[in-house]
């Protein structure tokens, strides 16, 4: 398993539409598919970023240091290059919660949807094509 350590946010090579915006107290990350001022810049999920990007790895943080922040630039990376999202939790309230976090942070609201073990097999399939992130 690989350990991240802090780099500047410069030097990182999968990141490639990143900008951070050096005037906002704290700063901000802006992409093309991120609503504006809604991420913080922070080292280390920058690195973790950049890290799950160019190669496959496990993130583990401690509970509010920043996962989702980190979910929703890997994701807004992946689908401003033209691919799709998607994102796996085990329960349903806690799919309905991404759902609505998702909506409020990536330029994408009819582009996402959930797909539950309460939809029926057989319209699933129909979803899955329809959406961007799922």
């Amino acid at each position: 398993m690989k350990f991240l350590t802090i780099t500047r946010w410069d030097s990182m090579k999968a990141f490639s539409t990143l900008e951070i915006m050096e005037v906002s107290v704290p700063p901000h990350v802006r992409h093309a598919m991120l609503n504006d001022d809604i991420v913080e810049a922070r080292a280390y999920q920058l690195e973790a970023v950049d890290e799950a990007l160019s190669s496959s790895m496990l993130l583990v943080m401690p509970t509010a240091a920043g996962k989702t922040a980190v979910i929703w630039m890997m994701i807004s990376e992946k689908l401003a290059k033209g691919g799709r999202g998607i994102m796996i939790a085990p329960t349903v309230g806690l799919v309905e919660q991404h759902i609505r976090s998702m909506r409020d942070v990536l330029k994408l609201e009819d582009e996402i949807i959930s797909i539950t073990g309460q939809i029926p097999p057989s319209k699933r399939s129909g979803k899955w094509t329809e959406a961007r992130l799922i």
